[in-house]
């Protein structure tokens, strides 16, 4: 079933498995660039077809397929049955970074329940001014909140890197923590237009009344001092200024009246898996691009660098997939890639399969062994948001 959640005759058989008996539900994410083979790949394990014609994948599309594993001692009670659930994602090549970074992301995006459970646990202070780890701190540049989490990235007024700062996470259910782009908040002017993140270059500074009114509110923070240098949002239209303190507190206020938790993006409000984490991923590439393969190599990077940097501890099952190995198998490209792929699986110990989805070869295979592996990291299906990051685990 492309794209569309289980029926309601394969519900009615399915429950949420323990790991001792009934259904354990999994989710494999398919990660690679475009003309990687992708969905041909889901299509094939799924609706057993084999796709010839490139269609890109413009938005994230599920797919879902039952296996059942059978135990050594062959009996139907001992078998572990699983509902997989197969992500086919944007082309990794042809989609921006922050874009792709959602998907490293074990848990996005977050069902109603794993947000309130982590406002719950949100219990750091908040901190204002130039204070580092303080939810409105402004990097060393003077341009307030930006893309700078974890002391990376580019301030989005300024093209500078300000390595001196470090912001924490966004706050689903707070529009005003993190680095979240600050037109995603909702914030208008008067006259409903969005408003922008500027820096104030000004050496004189400007002041703020601590309230908004029609015109906005002309200053920095309501401390009555100077705030050279301070950010502030601005409709260049209707010539409306708010400071960074002032435009929070309005977000709050909008914030306030919507009782759904804030999501950051269109994608994340239509798509809802019934799964809860991602568990595994399938870097796929054309066995017999170059460039295809770099592009598999780049994201389980960026990945790995991901999982790092949020401090997640279990880490998911990764395979490398070379697809269409029948299409030219005798070529100096397939050779070449089929030469490094093999040497990374053996120096980093990740799994590489090679399949061709058109003549189904190894590709029942290939996800068989995908749900063993996960079955084999009961970490990985517990469900609830934040257990990779319990001190136990």
């Amino acid at each position: 079933a492309r794209g569309q959640r289980a029926s309601d005759a394969a519900m009615a058989s399915v429950s949420v498995s323990d790991g001792t008996n009934n259904v354990a539900f999994l989710r494999i994410t398919l990660i690679g660039a475009s003309g990687s083979g992708k969905s041909a790949l889901a299509n094939a394990f799924v609706n057993n077809v084999s796709i010839y014609e490139h269609q890109p994948t413009t938005d994230l599309t599920l797919y879902y397929s039952k296996v059942q594993i059978k135990s050594d001692d062959t009996t139907q009670d001992s078998s572990f049955h699983a509902l997989v659930e197969i992500e086919d994602t944007w082309p990794s090549n042809k989609v921006a970074p922050d874009k792709m970074m959602r998907l490293y992301d074990p848990w996005w995006p977050l069902t109603h329940k794993q947000a309130f459970e982590l406002s719950k646990r949100d219990t750091k202070r908040k901190q204002d001014g130039w204070k580092q780890g303080g939810r409105y701190a402004v990097c060393k540049c003077g341009h307030g909140r930006s893309d700078h989490e974890r002391g990376g990235g580019v301030c989005k007024v300024f093209p500078c890197n300000c390595r001196e700062l470090e912001e924490e996470g966004p706050d689903p259910l707070n529009p005003c923590s993190g680095s979240t782009p600050p037109e995603l908040w909702g914030v208008p002017c008067y006259g409903d237009h969005t408003l922008k993140l500027v820096p104030d270059l000004g050496n004189d500074g400007w002041l703020c009344n601590a309230k908004w009114e029609d015109n906005g509110c002309r200053g920095g923070y309501s401390t009555k001092a100077q705030t050279r240098g301070m950010p502030r949002y601005r409709c260049e239209t209707c010539d409306y200024d708010l400071c960074e303190k002032c435009h929070d507190a309005r977000a709050k206020v909008i914030a306030a009246r919507n009782p759904e938790p804030l999501d950051v993006d269109r994608e994340g409000k239509k798509f809802r898996p019934l799964t809860r984490n991602r568990m595994a991923y399938f870097f796929v590439f054309d066995s017999s691009d170059m460039e295809s393969y770099k592009e598999a190599l780049a994201q389980e990077k960026a990945l790995n660098d991901y999982l790092t940097m949020k401090e997640i501890r279990v880490q998911p099952v990764v395979f490398f997939v070379g697809t269409k190995i029948d299409v030219d198998p005798n070529s100096v490209n397939f050779k070449n890639v089929q030469y490094s792929a093999t040497s990374k699986s053996i120096r980093d110990s990740v799994r590489y399969k090679e399949v061709s989805s058109t003549k189904f070869e190894g590709v029942r295979r290939l996800f068989r062994e995908a749900v063993m592996s996960i079955r084999s990291k009961q970490t990985l299906w517990l469900l609830e948001h934040g257990i990779r990051n319990r001190e136990d685990e």
